[in-house]
């Protein structure tokens, strides 16, 4: 920090190294950012400038691609925003309403990136979070160009003692220009449109029940792209219990062959007696009338040890896939392989704790469960 105006860099060099005849080399990155953050209880105004330098020395490259490269590329934005703020009452419990409009302008210069390869950089999902990014890919290999206006507004209710208790969000990015830089082609946007599709985040909590959903409407194809709403409730590490349903427009699936388009997936961890928990999960594919993982199994907690029984069952990733053709249109077909398994673990506690294998498995089967209860 130098009074207000905040600045941040950062310098890297990697060294990508393939097993393959794929491209490799060495990328270094100088990523430097000045910004004027001024804030006020009733809003705030950022505005930034960042630039980002890549050099690149390659091999492996083909004969139409770069085995050299130097990007300087230069992101400007605005980042504004307004909290307005009432007393009222919720559920009859009296509670703080804000609203908050925010404007982001966002301009990035465009370079040509598509001769060099992709190591890390992939299109990030959208949602609306994203709609306030800088960059609409991961890492550095991609660096989208920009010149666009995001529009949200939020709402947010806050209990006496200051904890959220509902928000809602919606937003819409309006572009000025096309996009050039379409690396991967990010899922249900078109690089001409003028406009994204419209956004909406929701979150509510009442006690020991959590609930998030996600959508996204594209206004010029008039459909739904996307969008999930999961409930979670949790007493303590005692008791979890999630369920979430999802669905994705086969139109925007960037994994079209492993990702189902509507899928319910429901998890629990469930004490049976004080020492007994109930293990389970079931994710179903519900376009495919398929289960594409089913967990079932028992816990038993002593003071110092943990014994577990677990059934697993899921499917694995595609081992072929083929192409038919049906009354003029084509499908692909893919082979999916079921794998089981029955695991049994026996775990002691303590300073010098042994075992725990299992908790990564439950861990990602079961959001919100700790293997540190």
């Amino acid at each position: 920090n130098v009074g207000q105006v905040e600045l941040s860099g950062l310098a890297q060099m990697t060294e990508f190294d393939k097993s393959d005849s794929s491209p490799e080399g060495t990328r270094i990155v100088l990523d430097g950012r000045v910004s004027w953050p001024m804030r006020r209880t009733w809003g705030y105004l950022t505005p930034s400038v960042r630039t980002i330098h890549r050099e690149y020395s390659l091999s492996n490259t083909s004969a139409a691609d770069r085995d050299s490269a130097s990007l300087t590329t230069v992101l400007s934005s605005v980042d504004m925003g307004l909290i307005f703020e009432r007393p009222t009452k919720l559920l009859g419990a009296p509670t703080r309403q804000t609203l908050e409009p925010r404007l982001y302008y966002l301009k990035v210069q465009e370079d040509y990136q598509e001769d060099l390869p992709s190591f890390d950089s992939t299109p990030m999902t959208p949602s609306y979070d994203s709609l306030f990014r800088e960059n609409r890919y991961t890492g550095y290999d991609r660096i989208g160009d920009a010149d666009q206006i995001a529009l949200g507004l939020t709402t947010r209710y806050f209990s006496k003692m200051g904890k959220p208790r509902l928000s809602a969000s919606f937003g819409q990015v309006f572009y000025f220009n096309d996009r050039a830089v379409n690396f991967g082609s990010t899922p249900g946007s078109d690089p001409q449109t003028d406009t994204s599709p419209v956004f909406a985040s929701f979150y509510a909590n009442y006690r020991n029940l959590d609930v998030n959903a996600q959508y996204e409407y594209d206004t010029d194809t008039e459909q739904s792209n996307r969008g999930y709403i999961s409930l979670r409730y949790r007493r303590g590490d005692e008791a979890i219990l999630n369920f979430t349903y999802s669905m994705t427009d086969s139109k925007v699936q960037r994994s079209r062959l492993i990702r189902p388009e509507e899928e319910t997936d429901l998890s629990l961890l469930w004490p049976v007696s004080r020492q007994v928990n109930l293990i389970g999960r079931w994710n179903y594919a519900l376009d495919k009338e398929q289960t594409i993982e089913s967990l079932l199994g028992v816990e038993y907690n002593a003071c110092c040890w943990t014994a577990r029984v677990l059934f697993r069952r899921n499917l694995e990733e595609p081992r072929r896939t083929s192409i038919r053709t049906i009354n003029g249109a084509t499908e692909f077909v893919t082979n999916r392989r079921a794998d089981s398994g029955i695991y049994f673990e026996f775990q002691l506690r303590g300073l010098a704790s042994l075992g725990g294998r299992l908790d990564s498995l439950i861990q990602n089967s079961i959001p919100g469960f700790s293997g540190d209860r």
